[in-house]
């Protein structure tokens, strides 16, 4: 019967010592390196620079519009004018 509660508490004491059978991972992530820095740096800058013309040219492609009807308005009535004479 000794024998017995010896190979038990081997047991649990082998037990208490192994590895939890959950194994957690960490993702290593590599250091970026200076063309990496360079691009995406790039690429903000690009970002940025496309905002800004775009705020820019909206206001000005809609006043372009608003000339463009002006001078076909003024076209039409000169060519109406020079039609008869021609």
């Amino acid at each position: 019967m000794m024998g017995w509660i010896g190979s038990g508490s081997q047991l649990l004491l082998q037990a208490a010592r192994a590895l939890p059978d959950t194994i957690y991972t960490k993702q290593i992530v590599a250091e970026p390196g200076i063309w990496d820095k360079i691009t995406s740096t790039a690429s903000g800058v690009m970002t940025i620079t496309v905002i800004i013309l775009t705020v820019a040219l909206v206001p000005a492609a809609w006043n372009f519009r608003k000339s463009y009807k002006k001078v076909s308005d003024m076209l039409d009535k000169i060519y109406g004018d020079i039609n008869p004479i021609s």
